[in-house]
């Protein structure tokens, strides 16, 4: 009876692919997925720099916030999109962006992340630029360390089946 019971076990923990599970996987395409990442990098490296300083002056930082919560969303998406080699290229090209516009200046001497003068007065004025440059790094490895689970997309699954793992369905 056991060996029966162990083969009926072993049989139902085959991986089974199922019609609303491949229905759910759109296709993917390596290339458009890293245009995808780059620009995405790009935009929120670019929207995050200008948002940055919002709130500074009253010593409430909700530019930093905003702009810390867009690049963990697009270093989310990422990650969803490609894995961890998409978070290494939206680290790369994110951060290039961010630091490129930290250190060239524009037409009139303007700069868009002024560090530590004298002529700021709280301390997110004087140190949002240094929080930002920084952060927005962190903010990317951080998204490293969440489990893979968390980046899988959600499958509308019949209730009488059971996601074990990746690929692994059981039914009950």
């Amino acid at each position: 009876m056991n060996s029966v019971h162990k083969e009926s076990q072993s049989a139902q923990s085959v991986p089974v692919r199922r019609e609303w599970q491949q229905s759910a996987m759109p296709a993917r395409h390596p290339v458009r997925d890293v245009l995808v990442i780059v620009v995405s990098a790009a935009v929120s490296g670019v929207v995050g720099t200008v948002l940055h300083r919002s709130g500074a002056d009253l010593n409430i930082p909700w530019g930093l916030l905003a702009a810390f919560g867009l690049i963990f969303f697009s270093t989310w998406l990422a990650r969803r999109r490609v894995g961890a080699i998409g978070v290494g290229f939206h680290l790369i090209f994110c951060s290039a962006v961010i630091w490129g516009l930290a250190l060239t200046e524009g037409p009139g001497g303007d700069i868009l992340v002024p560090v530590a003068s004298e002529a700021f007065l709280t301390f997110f004025s004087q140190n949002a630029g240094y929080i930002w440059l920084f952060g927005c790094v962190l903010v990317q490895f951080a998204v490293l360390l969440f489990p893979h689970s968390f980046f899988e997309p959600a499958v509308d699954a019949p209730a009488h089946v059971v996601r074990r793992g990746r690929d692994r369905v059981e039914e009950r």
